[in-house]
């Protein structure tokens, strides 16, 4: 398993127990909140892995600017994300951003593995 396969599952995961968690706090309508951050995160994470580091065999500098349109692109996506998720969730919004830095955590974990 890749290491970017491996952090989206464990990142859904996390998004998962957040969604719980917010479940026996607040309800349905915020674990529902929460696991959609999670998710959210996890789906960012995994398609700026795949841009960034998708492609085999290329120049120093052509990984580079894979690198920096990737992460340019994981911007634009979170915000977009976060705007949509206001106006869905409104009044749920704190589940939905806390399970997304919860599910942040993962890339600090991360930095542990052995391949």
């Amino acid at each position: 398993m890749s290491l970017a396969t491996r952090l989206a599952w464990y990142q859904l995961l996390v998004g998962l127990v957040a969604a719980c968690v917010w479940w026996g706090l607040s309800g349905r309508a915020a674990a529902v909140a929460a696991l959609a951050g999670g998710a959210s995160s996890a789906l960012i994470s995994f398609y700026t892995a795949l841009k960034a580091l998708g492609r085999k065999r290329q120049s120093p500098g052509a990984m580079l600017s894979d690198f920096y349109r990737a992460q340019a692109w994981k911007y634009v996506l979170a915000a977009v994300v976060f705007v949509a998720a206001i106006k869905i969730f409104g009044n749920q919004f704190l589940p939905f951003i806390t399970a997304y830095l919860a599910t942040l955590s993962i890339y600090w974990f991360s930095l542990l593995w052995k391949e």
